[in-house]
C-alpha cells in the first residue's frame, strides 16, 4: 500500500518534471550570453496539459518574462512566432523527445554535442547560427 500510495505518485511527477526539463534545455546550444531564445525550447503540448501543468510548456516565454501571469504566455508566444520566427523555439514534445534520444548528452562545445567517451558529435539540432557575438547581442536588443 506504501508504494502505491507514497512513492507512485512521487515517481510519477517526478517523470513528468524531468521530461519538462529535459525537452525544454538539453537539445540547445550554450550561448555566452544568455539568449532564451537560442538556449531554450517551448514545447507544442494539449491543452489540458497546459491546464494541469500551469502553462510549464511556454519555457522561452517564461525565460523572457519570468514575473509575468502565465494567462499571457500565449500572446508572448504569438509575437515570438511572427518577430523571430528563424530563433524562436517551439516544437511538438515527441518530436523534441525523440531528437533528445538520439543525441549525445554533453557539450563538446557551444554548438556540438558529445558522448561520455568523446567519441561521438552531434551538432545541436537546434542551434541558430550566429555571425559573432555582436550578432547575439544585436539579436538580444
Amino acid at each position: 500500500k506504501l508504494i502505491l500510495s507514497y512513492f507512485l505518485p512521487i515517481g510519477i511527477g517526478y517523470a513528468g518534471a524531468m521530461f519538462y526539463i529535459f525537452t525544454n534545455h538539453m537539445l540547445c546550444q550554450m550561448t555566452s550570453i544568455n539568449d532564451p531564445l537560442v538556449n531554450s525550447v517551448s514545447l507544442k503540448i494539449p491543452k489540458l496539459f497546459d491546464v494541469l501543468h500551469l502553462d510549464f510548456s511556454y519555457h522561452t516565454e517564461h525565460h523572457i518574462f519570468p514575473g509575468i501571469n502565465s494567462d499571457y504566455y500565449p500572446v508572448v508566444q504569438k509575437l515570438l512566432q511572427a518577430h523571430y520566427p528563424e530563433r524562436f523555439n517551439l516544437l511538438e514534445a515527441g518530436e523534441v523527445w525523440r531528437l533528445l534520444m538520439q543525441t549525445p548528452r554533453h557539450h563538446q562545445n557551444d554548438t556540438t554535442f558529445t558522448d561520455w567517451s568523446g567519441e561521438k558529435s552531434v551538432l545541436c539540432p537546434l542551434s541558430h547560427p550566429l555571425k559573432d557575438e555582436a550578432d547575439l547581442e544585436n539579436c538580444i536588443r
